[in-house]
């Protein structure tokens, strides 16, 4: 068993008691545990404790007057700008409210009541980014002085596609989300004709400046040549990398990038996939719909954001989470789901008939009644 003091900090913000016994039972032995009450106490303490490997609030605390995803995102340290920071949310929470808090740079969410594998699941997956990401061996395309004149496209589309076969096979074993997207510059043809190979590299570079102050340090981002950027977020569902990819989508092309006194404004077009991966999925079929869609948003005549979400896209859902999506009222999204609900539960069905026939009929009485 590794030692106290090695192992990960997590700090957690609430004022419920249940919630921090909960989490004193669930994560011992495995992460170190820091317990605040309010958001200036989580503030002051991350601010003495740069060992810190994730944040862990209620979402109204990370969302109210005291602003503590803001400070985080906006923090001097650059460390401290890319914490994992990851929501408690209950049935009294709204959607909207849960939108507001990735816009400001929520990293993932889950909901109470949680187990207790979900849990520890997704702490160690935010800790291991975390810690992985600040390795100095880690290839970033961002911690290099010129990473678009001096590194090889290709081999940052070798080390992007590699990181994603890594979360790729976390995520099929955890089941949990993995999101990816491929940004290209819409504009970048008429910038380097009117002026010049030069600025147009310089355009490139402030793009890389810009992806590196607003994306996460758990993230992972690069540059496949083409002007076109390739972005992963892991465990991070639709709505956390949708908003987060907005917000990046806004920030660039809002700047308005100066070089020796010339003002010049960028487009942007993305393909965006977020899925909960299966064994079948592979890295290659994700950068093909990247790729597909990518191309859809750059015919919409640039600016756009193509993702697969009025797809219906089939996600491989379990019983266990089924049943909690239909018990925090959001079985809505599983009427695409009921061809492979039925399959997994029809045998679970033949086998209560075959072993208690009694059981077996009040099932169907149930039914019957509910009818």
């Amino acid at each position: 068993m590794p030692d106290f003091t090695d192992l990960p900090v997590i700090l957690l913000l609430t004022v419920t008691p249940f919630t921090k016994k909960s989490f004193e039972k669930l994560l011992n032995g495995r992460f170190r545990l820091e317990h605040v009450e309010t958001a200036e106490q989580a503030w002051s303490f991350l601010l003495g404790n740069p060992t810190v490997s994730a944040l862990v609030c209620e979402l109204d605390a990370a969302t109210d007057e005291t602003a503590i995803l803001e400070r985080i995102r906006n923090a001097e340290d650059k460390l401290l700008t890319r914490l994992p920071v990851m929501l408690l949310v209950g049935e009294k929470n709204d959607q909207a409210a849960l939108e507001q808090a990735f816009a400001e740079g929520a990293t993932d969410f889950i909901y109470m009541p949680f187990s207790s594998d979900e849990l520890v699941t997704r702490v160690q997956l935010l800790t291991r980014q975390y810690s992985q990401l600040s390795d100095s061996s880690s290839f970033e395309l961002a911690s290099q002085n010129s990473p678009v004149d001096l590194l090889n496209t290709q081999m940052q589309e070798k080390y992007f596609n590699s990181q994603l076969a890594k979360e790729l096979s976390f995520s099929v074993r955890h089941l949990s989300y993995l999101s990816a997207c491929l940004i290209n510059i819409d504009n970048a043809a008429r910038i380097e004709q009117e002026h010049g190979k030069s600025i147009m590299r310089a355009v490139l570079r402030a793009v890389v400046k810009l992806l590196e102050q607003v994306l996460r340090r758990e993230d992972v981002f690069a540059y496949f040549g083409e002007q076109t950027f390739a972005v992963m977020y892991p465990m991070t569902n639709a709505l956390g990398a949708h908003t987060a990819t907005q917000r990046l989508v806004d920030k660039i092309q809002a700047t308005r990038m100066k070089h020796e006194g010339l003002e010049i404004s960028v487009s942007l077009s993305v393909g965006f996939y977020s899925t909960l991966p299966s064994e079948t999925l592979s890295v290659e079929q994700i950068m093909s719909v990247l790729e597909q869609r990518l191309d859809k948003a750059q015919q919409q005549g640039g600016g756009a954001i193509v993702s697969g979400r009025t797809d219906q896209e089939k996600l491989e859902i379990s019983m266990e989470q089924a049943l909690n999506m239909i018990k925090f009222n959001r079985a809505d999204e599983l009427l695409g789901q009921i061809p492979q609900l039925s399959e997994r539960l029809f045998p679970l069905l033949d086998f209560i008939q075959k072993n208690n026939q009694l059981e077996y009929s009040k099932i169907l009485d149930q039914i019957d009644d509910e009818d």
